[in-house]
């Protein structure tokens, strides 16, 4: 079939670094045909992450399959299991955790969420230190303003 053979060509070229000659063929030959125009425009909008000639050089996979598996793997295993419900907010923290334990920087993660954890208490403490300064500072106003009020 031609049309199979052309889209083959067109990602030999996408492979081999040569957006750039992909784009003209599929211009030039796709002509006034509406989803050719929609292709090159896709793929046009999205030159910087056309580089599927060095990603392959670095052995960095192109497609989508070991994106769907290791979401199958580290998601669906974890969260779909019988009986389980759980919100975004349940969830996000369960995955995070378990995301860092497979790829191995749980360490980082940890020492991450501790500094975290530490500079929100540090606000916290700030907060309640600039907090009863204005307290004190509403309070003394307040003490000023009755007095005012007290000798008119």
């Amino acid at each position: 079939d031609l049309a199979k053979a052309w889209a083959k060509k067109l990602c030999a070229m996408l492979k081999a670094g040569r957006l750039g000659d992909a784009l003209d063929d599929l211009r030039r030959r796709g002509g006034d045909v509406e989803e050719c125009r929609k292709a090159a425009a896709h793929l046009d909008a999205r030159r910087d992450r056309m580089r599927y000639d060095e990603h392959l050089a670095e052995g960095v996979p192109i497609g989508s399959g070991i994106i769907e598996a290791g979401c199958k793997n580290v998601v669906g295993r974890r969260m779909k299991c019988t009986g389980m419900r759980w919100t975004v907010a349940g969830a996000n923290p369960v995955l995070w955790l378990r995301c860092a334990r497979l790829g191995g920087w749980l360490g980082d993660y940890w020492d991450d969420r501790v500094a975290r954890l530490a500079a929100s208490a540090h606000r916290s403490a700030r907060c309640r230190v600039i907090n009863a300064r204005f307290r004190s500072a509403q309070f003394g106003l307040m003490h000023v303003v009755q007095h005012a009020d007290a000798s008119v």
